[in-house]
């Protein structure tokens, strides 16, 4: 279990209380809500990234560097010299060669 709090700017403050029955809304500012929750499990980390710009979390730190590292990862995959496509082709490709060469 663990304790969680965010600021949260979408337009639905319904949502946050759908995905954490134990979120309570603590402060409210301008449309800016500031919300704690009891949470289990990392399920929390995909509806948090699934919330895009709308979201920021706050606490814990361990959670917030994850939600940082996760985002770190995720902008090399738009970001970079070469798209992401073509480096998974090439990674595949090498895979079947590989797998190609053990079954000859």
């Amino acid at each position: 279990l663990m304790k969680i709090t965010f600021r949260y700017t979408g337009s639905i403050v319904k949502a946050i209380l759908d995905r954490t029955p134990t979120a309570e809304i603590i402060q409210e500012h301008y449309g800016q809500y500031i919300s704690q929750a009891e949470v289990f499990g990392k399920g929390i980390v995909m509806w948090l990234l699934s919330q895009g710009k709308n979201v920021e979390v706050l606490t814990p730190a361990s959670l917030r560097g994850e939600m940082k590292d996760t985002l770190v990862e995720m902008k090399k995959m738009y970001v970079g010299n070469k798209c992401s496509i073509v480096r998974c082709s090439i990674v595949f490709l090498k895979t079947f060669s590989r797998c190609f060469q053990l079954f000859a």
